[in-house]
């Protein structure tokens, strides 16, 4: 499973760099053109797809994931549950379309608070529909271990979301819809191209029986979603309504900062879990978790290091000096994803044993609390509140979920030296970010490079994470994988 999982990691990793790069590249790019006001609507309806991709097709490709690994060698199975979560998903996204077409006037106005912007709007409701059919054929090419065809739909998707950016934003200056064209392109190109590459899965025929309990299944992870999305981005909603859009644009352009560290988990997570669900009844698959946990925290919190240190720099070669105050709360952002990353990725155990009620029932707890915390910390402490916030519930419901994944699918996970080896970080981090704040930049950037190297190294001597032979085993996988041909 180590071997399969570097091969697959190597090529998703490839894909999340590309996508995070441009996705960063794009800033620049926006915040020079758009007004923080603006950047602030792109983030919302960011949001609002985040919501609508959870609740909307009932969770179904979760689903599809994991029935599919009940009879994973039955050509006939695979349709049957293949077919079942895209029909569900293509009857859902056209009802959703259709009742937001319907009372497009009033939701535009609620929500961007600007009649104008209706057909605005409507570009946004079509880029979300074909965003969403792309997503679930997408993930069906993840779920059947293809990832090289799913890193091709998503590279293709980068590519022409990036170039019809560039078009409508920069050459024809259309302005704020014309970032909405460009995701609907894209989505559409995506979706048929995705579709090809996996239209063998599907069939014209709904299997009843399977569609119950895939259901089962699936709908307990809708209100399990949408607790998550109120952990993730409630505090967005709460810095529109208590404060002004810019600063939500401002929040919005450091959580995009924070989520290069996505290009490490998002990686490995489209690779260990259709691993995980495949190899869950073999007895070395608990030691592999394990192994891999270690090189994901280790490799989280040297980006966690990374990004922090040079916050400000990043702000200042990326944005307008209009977005340098968000400098301040990007290290507790990047913290916070690291332990996104880390439970989203090695809490499968509920899952694993079907108990999807128990990870409801967590969720929604969570966000409870989570509503309560960010709206007294963004009263009293505006964005900063927002990001201290996030990290706290982060950290919560990290804890939480892979206590009681434990319970059903048990890892001895490396906590102790995690933990100092996070402890560390962070004093590398505040030294790096106020202790030498007075110097030139010039002596500030060589400063935050010697205290990087000084992490790096300490980390491998010390923190039993990782060690330089098994640095040097995973890129020679990963470079032998990238050589190999697709699993088919």
């Amino acid at each position: 499973m180590i071997k399969q999982f570097i091969k697959d990691a190597g090529i998703y990793g490839i894909t999340g760099i590309l996508s995070k790069g441009i996705a960063i590249f794009l800033v620049p790019v926006y915040t020079k053109i758009l007004t923080p006001n603006d950047y602030g609507i792109i983030d919302l309806v960011a949001v609002i797809y985040s919501i609508v991709a959870i609740s909307v097709p009932l969770e179904i490709s979760q689903a599809v994931a994991r029935f599919l690994a009940d009879d994973r060698d039955n050509p006939s199975y695979i349709k049957q549950v293949s077919s079942i979560g895209l029909f569900i998903t293509l009857i859902a996204f056209s009802i959703f379309f259709l009742v937001g077409f319907m009372f497009k006037e009033k939701l535009t106005l609620w929500i961007f608070e600007d009649g104008n912007l209706e057909k605005t709007f409507v570009i946004a409701l079509l880029h979300m529909f074909f965003t969403g059919l792309f997503y679930f054929v997408q993930n069906q090419l993840k779920w059947t271990l293809k990832p090289l065809k799913y890193s091709i739909t998503s590279i293709v998707y980068i590519i022409v979301n990036f170039t019809f950016s560039i078009l409508f934003v920069v050459i024809l200056k259309v302005g704020l819809i014309g970032v909405f064209y460009a995701y609907l392109i894209a989505g559409t190109t995506g979706f048929l191209l995705g579709f090809y590459f996996s239209n063998e899965n599907y069939s014209f025929s709904i299997h009843f029986p399977t569609t119950k309990k895939m259901l089962a299944f699936s709908l307990p992870l809708v209100p399990s979603g949408v607790s998550v999305f109120f952990i993730n981005t409630g505090q967005r909603i709460m810095i529109k309504g208590l404060m002004e859009l810019s600063d939500l644009g401002l929040f919005a352009v450091a959580r995009k900062i924070a989520s290069i560290l996505g290009i490490g988990f998002q990686s490995i997570q489209n690779s260990i879990i259709p691993l995980v669900y495949q190899n869950m009844d073999k007895s070395k698959t608990p030691k592999d978790m394990a192994t891999i946990f270690r090189f994901m925290v280790f490799f989280l919190l040297l980006f966690f290091v990374l990004i922090s240190l040079f916050s400000k720099e990043l702000l200042i070669v990326m944005t307008t000096p209009a977005y340098y105050n968000a400098y301040k709360i990007i290290p507790l952002l990047v913290l916070a994803e690291c332990f996104v990353g880390l439970q989203r990725t090695f809490s499968v155990g509920l899952s694993i044993a079907k108990k999807t009620k128990i990870l409801a029932y967590i969720n929604i707890l969570g966000s409870i609390v989570s509503l309560i915390i960010s709206f007294v910390f963004i009263y009293y402490f505006g964005i900063m509140g927002a990001a201290i916030a996030y990290l706290i519930q982060s950290i919560v419901i990290t804890i939480i979920q892979i206590t009681f994944s434990q319970k059903f699918f048990f890892v001895q996970y490396p906590i102790k030296s995690s933990f100092f080896t996070m402890l560390f970080s962070i004093v590398i981090i505040t030294i790096g970010l106020f202790f030498i704040a007075d110097l030139q930049i010039v002596f500030q950037v060589l400063i935050k490079l010697l205290l990087l190297t000084f992490f790096i190294l300490a980390s491998i001597k010390y923190s039993h994470l990782i060690n330089p032979n098994e640095i040097g085993l995973i890129f020679s996988k990963i470079k032998t994988g990238l050589r190999g041909k697709d699993d088919q």
